[in-house]
């Protein structure tokens, strides 16, 4: 049963087709270009560390209502009341 089984190369790269994919995208030669995209790159990652301390509380507060948007509306269809604005129960109605 095992001898029924052929196996297939796998089709070579055709020297000439790898050639020509590499001749359409050159790399950079320039030293000014590459230092330029190296800075560029640098800067990037710098300012997404500085801002993380900003950009991370706002992206985990959108996941997170996208996440209790759900868990809000089956508690309208099971007709809980929506809580008011002005809620004179909580503890900082007292101190005002």
């Amino acid at each position: 049963m095992a001898d029924d089984v052929e196996l297939k190369e796998p089709r070579a790269w055709d020297s000439d087709k790898a050639a020509e994919g590499l001749a359409g995208m050159p790399l950079p030669q320039d030293l000014q270009l590459l230092l330029l995209i190296g800075i560029f790159g640098l800067l990037v990652l710098y300012t997404l560390y500085f801002t993380t301390q900003i950009v991370l509380p706002i992206v985990f507060a959108f996941i997170l209502s996208l996440r209790l948007s759900r868990a809000c509306a089956f508690s309208l269809v099971c007709m809980f009341p929506r809580p008011s604005p002005h809620c004179s129960s909580s503890p900082c109605s007292s101190a005002v």
